[in-house]
């Protein structure tokens, strides 16, 4: 590669060399964005879970055509599509009959009838799932969508230069199996669920272990063998599944009988770590070491493929596993941030069927939680190297229960061979077998109690692991201790509560915070134990907390007792931390000889960017970067919701928008692409909510600026959003931007107003148009018989107003058609003036201002409501101020640039007084005192230009009493 470039430094002046570079890169770029371009604009299969609503229409239809086919309701978001059950009924059945057989007084009935609620959604679509999903959310009969969760295997690539493994020292897995070998009977056996890539079952070191399904073996009635007959025998909804199942298949979509990999070594691998077969002098030897009492069940959930790491249906997987009679699964892959309901609820059910579940904590290299091992419920383990030290691809974090040496670990590989993998996926299958082995030995164990046993025989390795320690779970595996008696000294988590100190549920700088722990004990009692508090913050951080006693005594706890509010500690924040920041606690327990006796760890958030205000009749959530209705993403808010008509969220998404010119705008809404998100707006000061004494108003203040750069308005924004209770605007939540020139240009054509992306109901029925006699965007559901809110926007500041309705796919000239929205369409919604087409399916509008001139540094204000009714005679109504129930004092304009007039009536003629109050409470004008007025209505005209941009009280005091109306000055 290196002639071709001297060749052009002889030949090419510099000038041309540059250019040459320069069109060189230009045309790469161009090629490789094209490319982009047209591939997201491809239809690409996508694949979603729902959970229907108990008692729907929608439920009721798809139960009708068998949990399966295509819905009509689905259908207008997803176009062509195929449904079938997340879990299907052989898999239900098989539940709730070994529910039944659990030693436990819940109920099963309802765990398998949620369980059959969930649905499996296929279907093709240029849109991301995550935007397919958060579409199907407005449809009343969904209770749950979701795009299915991203999984992958958790090892990584093979290093041939590493030495044997040497993990069965030292964990004592040796003296372990003669511990359990001579203290129980040969009876005691174990089934291990080992679901992940396939498992080579032909494996000269693994066939003999591997499980067969006594109800799909042997003959059938018919005199056929029950593996091949083709017919479900066991009716758990799997034929022939009669060495495991495969939920992938060959063309990784198609579930087949057949769980065998030969190209896909992880599984193989992972099943030679737990159970190879001992003593048959072949190859390696597991680590639960007594094959004769071990079965190990293959089920796949990866395609069959080298370096095919992608994980599909995993928790049905472990479903399956646990369905069949597995006391232990094993699960070595997961991934960071994602959650997922669908997830979480099925290995929650598996839990109950009395199944341990181990996950591989992850190999991302940070404390980031992985999942699903984050999930409650299971049971997560680390990475280590040989030397009991953090491997530095390993994942650490205060959820993570247990560590194991998963570096250069030797076992099976597919096709009768062996070899070395290295990573989490390699040391969970230690602790899996090590909890086969505890299950083998304590047969009546819980899989809490597994937990427990496992956490407080381990080595402690905080040492060796100072940086991280505490987040590497309670220790290094110890097999030998787990199983050597049931007799020690254990301390669990079991739940929490956490107490901020203005009680308003947020952790915010400067506030102290206290955390009550809800503590179990394990088979024996704990006396003179304590607990010690740590956070994995770095002790030289500016926004370590202020801790006040890291170290606290416990109670004494009797044998398998759960003491409630066993122990609390109490921290404060520093005044100054940055947004949604995470605060991971570790909380370990000692004995009285400061032995390890639990630890257990959790994740806070502090100074959330995002907060919900409902102090009347509407529920919104509003962020620190100018969002409405949700944070970053569908998880962080709750949209914005109407409490007289309660439905789902009634807006996708939604947020301020400012243009300063046609390639110059701010913004944190969708970009582009329809799953992409400009980034303009940089919070400078997160969200607060004050309130006067007599609480007659929430308000939220925010601050943020945009980062300046060539796409961006360049502007500063000071954010305030008011709810009142008075009786004529409960119904609404009014937003308020102080919009600041911060370039160095002047604008002569501002623009700012809202995007905001309805589903009112169901998102194709509904309708946006310009109500001209009203002066508003109307959004609704054209459905007049359903009873869903009507929702209107208003611009209340005297700008020149701006409406722009969009639906998505409008192929009208000249329409914006949300595919994308780039800024050049944000731009054109901004400042087209009022368009008055009637837009009806699934529809957006903008509502603004402009054209506002700003020179530099100079600041104005835009103010705009958002209204909701019940119906159009209660929208006029509240916008044409006809209501009867004139409250005893009315302030208007509200808002208002500097006079106010007051409206209010007397009984009789008396002395009055009017004050002006801020959100202090102080009294800071006295414009009326004691002055005579008529009986009947009377009007004051109020001066209040001398005040600073905010929100103020006006107070009236007669001889009846006082009233108090809030006003806002807008400047």
């Amino acid at each position: 590669m290196r002639s071709p470039r001297r060749s052009l430094s002889v030949f090419l002046s510099i000038s041309q060399y540059f250019f040459f570079i320069v069109l060189l890169y230009s045309t790469v770029a161009y090629h490789l964005f094209a490319q982009t371009t047209s591939s997201e604009k491809k239809d690409v299969k996508k694949y979603l879970y729902l959970k229907f609503r108990e008692e729907s229409s929608i439920l009721l239809v798809w139960k009708m055509n068998s949990r399966k086919g295509s819905i009509d309701d689905l259908s207008e978001v997803l176009g062509k599509h195929e449904t079938k059950p997340l879990v299907d009924d052989g898999l239900l059945n098989t539940t709730r009959n070994r529910l039944l057989e659990q030693p436990s007084e819940e109920n099963p009935y309802p765990i398998v009838e949620s369980l059959s609620r969930w649905c499996e959604v296929e279907c093709n679509s240029r849109f991301d799932a995550e935007f397919l999903a958060g579409k199907l959310r407005s449809l009343a009969g969904v209770e749950i969508a979701e795009a299915q969760p991203k999984r992958f295997l958790t090892d990584v690539p093979n290093d041939p230069s590493l030495s044997l493994q040497t993990h069965l020292n030292r964990i004592r897995a040796f003296e372990a199996w003669d511990v359990v070998r001579q203290n129980t009977s040969d009876t005691n056996r174990i089934i291990i669920g080992i679901v992940d890539s396939g498992v080579d079952y032909l494996h000269e070191d693994l066939a003999a272990v591997i499980y067969t399904n006594p109800r799909e073996s042997g003959m059938d009635a018919n005199g056929r063998d029950r593996r091949t007959n083709g017919i479900d025998d066991d009716q758990n909804g799997k034929v022939d599944d009669w060495r495991g199942w495969d939920f992938v298949g060959a063309d990784g979509y198609t579930e087949d009988n057949d769980p065998r990999a030969t190209f896909n070594d992880h599984g193989t691998h992972v099943a030679g770590i737990v159970g190879a077969v001992v003593n048959n002098r072949v190859g390696v030897a597991g680590t639960v070491g007594l094959s004769s009492r071990v079965r190990l069940l293959p089920v796949k959930c990866a395609r069959d493929m080298v370096d095919s790491r992608f994980v599909i249906n995993g928790a049905k997987g472990v479903l399956y596993a646990a369905s069949q009679g597995a006391q232990i699964v094993n699960c070595s892959w997961g991934s960071s941030v994602e959650r997922s309901f669908a997830e979480q609820e099925l290995l929650s059910a598996a839990r109950k069927l009395g199944t341990f579940i181990v996950f591989s904590a992850g190999n991302d290299g940070d404390d980031v939680p992985n999942y699903p091992a984050a999930y409650p419920n299971t049971f997560s383990v680390a990475w280590l190297n040989e030397n009991d030290t953090r491997a530095g691809g390993g994942s650490y974090y205060p959820s993570v229960d247990l560590a194991a040496q998963g570096s250069s670990v030797y076992a099976t590989f597919p096709e009768n061979q062996y070899g070395f993998k290295s990573g989490s996926s390699m040391a969970a299958p230690q602790v899996t077998a090590a909890a086969a082995l505890v299950k083998m030995r304590f047969p009546s164990m819980t899989p809490d109690q597994i937990a427990q046993q496992l956490k407080a025989s381990a080595d402690n390795i905080d040492t060796l692991n100072q940086s991280v320690a505490g987040l590497l779970g309670a220790g290094r595996l110890n097999m030998l201790r787990a199983v050597q008696s049931q007799d020690i000294q254990s301390v669990s988590v079991q739940d929490y509560t956490i107490a901020d100190e203005n009680n308003n549920g947020i952790l915010e700088t400067g506030e102290r915070i206290s955390i009550t722990l809800h503590l179990r004990a394990g088979q024996r009692a704990v006396e003179g134990a304590f607990a010690e508090m740590r956070s994995s913050i770095d002790s030289t951080s500016r926004f370590l907390p202020f801790w006040d006693e890291l170290r606290k005594p416990l109670p004494a706890l009797s044998a398998n007792e759960l003491r409630r509010s066993a122990v609390s500690f109490t921290f404060k924040l520093t005044q100054t931390l940055p947004q949604d920041f995470r605060i991971p606690l570790t909380f370990t327990f000692r004995s009285t000889t400061s032995a390890i006796i639990g630890r257990d760890g959790m994740d806070l958030v502090a100074n959330l960017s995002y907060r919900t205000m409902s102090a009347n009749n509407v529920i919104a959530t509003i962020t620190s970067n100018g969002g409405l209705g949700y944070g970053a993403s569908q998880t962080e808010g709750d949209g914005v919701t109407f409490k007289l008509l309660p439905t789902e969220s009634l807006l996708y998404s939604g947020g301020l928008m400012i243009a300063s010119a046609a390639d110059s705008v701010s913004n944190a809404l969708r970009g582009l692409y329809i799953f992409g998100r400009d980034r303009s707006f940089v919070p400078t000061s997160l969200i607060r909510f004050t309130a006067p004494p007599d609480s007659s108003v929430l308000l939220a203040k925010a601050a943020f600026a945009d980062r300046g750069g060539a796409n961006d308005a360049g502007v500063s924004v000071e954010q305030q959003t008011f709810q009142y209770r008075s009786v004529r605007q409960q119904n609404m939540l009014i937003q308020s931007w102080k919009i600041t020139n911060t370039s160095q240009r002047n604008f002569t054509g501002l623009y700012a107003g809202m995007f905001l992306d309805w589903d009112i109901g169901r998102a194709l029925n509904n309708e946006t148009y310009w109500n001209d006699t009203l002066k508003v965007a109307i959004a609704r559901n054209t459905d007049i018989t359903a009873k869903l809110p009507i929702v209107a926007v208003q611009l209340l500041t005297p700008q020149k107003v701006n409406f722009m309705p969009m639906v998505i796919g409008d192929t009208v000239q000249g329409a914006i058609s949300l595919d994308g929205f780039p800024r050049s369409d944000k731009y054109k919604s901004l400042s087209s003036g009022i368009i008055t087409r009637r837009k009806i399916g699934d529809v957006s509008h903008v509502l603004g201002a402009g054209p506002i001139t700003l020179s530099s540094n100079a600041s104005t204000t835009v103010n705009i409501a958002i209204i909701l009714a019940s119906s159009m005679e209660e929208l006029r109504s509240i916008l044409l101020d006809t209501t009867t129930n004139r409250p005893p004092l009315r302030a208007y304009p509200n808002p208002s640039p500097e006079t106010v007039f007051l409206d209010y009536d007397l009984p009789s003629e008396q002395a009055v007084s009017v004050d002006v109050v801020n959100t202090l409470g102080q009294v800071i004008a006295q414009p009326i005192v004691n002055q005579l007025r008529q009986k009947g209505r009377n009007q004051e005209e109020i001066n209040l230009s001398h005040l600073a941009g905010g929100v103020y009280f006006v107070r009236l005091r007669t001889q009846v009493g006082l009233s108090t109306a809030s006003v806002l000055i807008s400047r």
